[in-house]
């Protein structure tokens, strides 16, 4: 499970995919193979027999074939399953599975690691994806926010614009699963401040201890605390 757009698109919230990829040098057939909690009330989309992944290839599935009106993609569908669905929080874990039952690989889901849905008026969907080194699925470690500036080109897309992934290509940002951002307030009063720490790394730790500096009357003085993280990226 190389890459996930959990959020659909700025085109449609139901323009969802899932992307796998073969890392090995042999075609794999994937027929008849599931994915767990990737349908609505956590249930299990199933591929259709003769499906192969070419050797260190890629498979997408979709809600949508790319020329739909529902679709912000430029790249071809390798399987399109209306039954896609994939819940923005508490979705659980992708699990893929072989015709045989046999775990093949996992996404953690139940709180997605990585990825943005910013809504509103000036809607931006960036996906989520896998590290390099691929490593345990299930760990917010493994994974990353689709960040790069070709992410959102027409390679990918219908048009540039706010929609960011890698679909059917090798992933990008592969390098910043541990970059954060911190964006500082002051309310107009002046008697409160506020911060924001956010990062698809953020989610991989416990506890965020903070101290707040500043100069007062009196000297300087500081407010400390520590917030639980508790999977969170924001």
């Amino acid at each position: 499970i190389n890459e996930v757009m959990w959020m659909g698109s700025t085109v449609k919230s139901f323009d969802e995919w899932i992307e796998l990829r073969n890392t090995t040098d042999e075609d794999i057939d994937i027929g008849q193979w599931t994915i767990e909690n990737a349908t609505s009330s956590h249930g299990v989309l199933h591929i259709p027999a003769s499906k192969t992944i070419p050797a260190n290839g890629y498979f997408l599935i979709a809600n949508y074939p790319k020329t739909s009106a529902n679709s912000a993609l430029n790249v071809g569908v390798d399987e399109v399953n209306a039954s896609l669905s994939l819940a923005n929080s508490g979705n659980g874990n992708l699990i893929l599975k072989d015709r045989d039952g046999n775990i093949i690989d996992q996404a953690k889901g139940d709180t997605w690691p990585a990825g943005v849905n910013i809504t509103g008026e000036v809607p931006v969907k960036k996906s989520m994806e896998r590290n390099d080194t691929p490593g345990d699925g299930t760990l917010a470690l493994s994974w990353h926010t689709c960040t790069d500036s070709q992410c959102n080109d027409t390679t990918y897309w219908d048009s540039e614009g706010d929609n960011y992934g890698t679909p059917g290509s090798s992933n990008l940002s592969k390098d910043n699963s541990t970059e954060t951002n911190l964006d500082f307030s002051l309310r107009p009063d002046k008697l409160a401040v506020g911060f924001k720490v956010s990062g698809s790394g953020v989610s991989a730790f416990t506890i965020l201890e903070y101290k707040i500096t500043y100069d007062s009357d009196s000297g300087p003085q500081a407010i400390m605390g520590n917030i639980d993280i508790l999977g969170a990226s924001e």
